[in-house]
């Protein structure tokens, strides 16, 4: 998997979490036990956003040196930050 699909899944995956974590107090009240509803909405956001870290940690890093890229990139030039080298 290349570092720019990683990238756009890791976010689209943080995103998905924390909109599970934000909803899960709404969605808790239209079950009849809210508290078990709220805990598997919570679990389910927390299995994205670690799906999110490990895709950032595995996959998210410079084809020529190998080294994990920064999370927020400048839309300069498109270079490592480490190795200098041209991202594709």
């Amino acid at each position: 998997m290349g570092y720019k699909l990683a990238g756009k899944l890791a976010v689209a995956l943080c995103t998905c979490g924390w909109a599970l974590c934000v909803a899960s107090v709404p969605l808790a009240s239209l079950f009849p036990q809210p508290g078990l509803a709220r805990g598997l909405v919570l679990a389910a956001a927390a299995v994205l956003l670690l799906g999110a870290v490990f895709l950032w940690l595995a996959f998210y890093r410079c084809p020529h040196c190998g080294r994990l890229l920064p999370l927020r990139r400048d839309s300069g030039p498109g270079l490592c930050h480490h190795c200098g080298e041209k991202l594709p």
